[in-house]
């Protein structure tokens, strides 16, 4: 294979894989919010 293109696919590879990894801290972060936020049916339940 190429050098060139060998190393491009490389870099490539290691672009998508830190893009997997902050999606998923991101995710991660995102749920945590989330649960955080009261329920708006529980909260009408109390009134």
């Amino acid at each position: 294979m190429d050098e060139d293109l060998k190393k491009q696919l490389e870099w490539l590879n290691q672009n998508l894989t830190a893009v997997v990894k902050n999606q998923a801290i991101i995710y991660s972060e995102l749920k945590t919010i989330e649960n955080r936020i009261p329920d708006p049916d529980k909260s009408r339940e109390l009134e």
